[in-house]
């Protein structure tokens, strides 16, 4: 509906903002949770541990990858790249950046 909204106000095939909208990684086309959790498994971080991290994840969150908690507060992304591969493993939740996160931080970070 606001992909739309958007086409039908700048004017241009509705194609076309899906096309960009699809194509930012931050830009969403279907609904996501308040803060989004994203855990880097880039080679640094995959080899730090965020493999296990990302299993952390899930289980304290009762989802898995590319899925929002049914009180729409937390969605699961796992990504390519955080830009701090010096202090792997990383989580980003909402907009702040987590290094040299352990299991038992990730419990501190989405709370208990």
């Amino acid at each position: 509906e606001t992909l739309t909204q958007i086409a039908n106000g700048l004017g241009v095939p509705l194609a076309d903002v899906y096309g960009v909208a699809d194509f930012y990684a931050h830009l969403y086309t279907h609904p996501v949770g308040k803060k989004i959790v994203r855990v880097c498994d880039d080679v640094p971080c995959y080899l730090a541990g965020s493999e296990h991290i990302c299993k952390s994840v899930e289980k304290h969150l009762g989802i898995h990858e590319g899925e929002t908690t049914a009180d729409g507060e937390h969605t699961f992304e796992i990504v390519p790249c955080l830009g701090h591969c010096d202090h792997g493993p990383v989580v980003m939740v909402g907009n702040q950046v987590h290094e040299n996160i352990d299991e038992d931080k990730v419990k501190t970070l989405l709370g208990k």
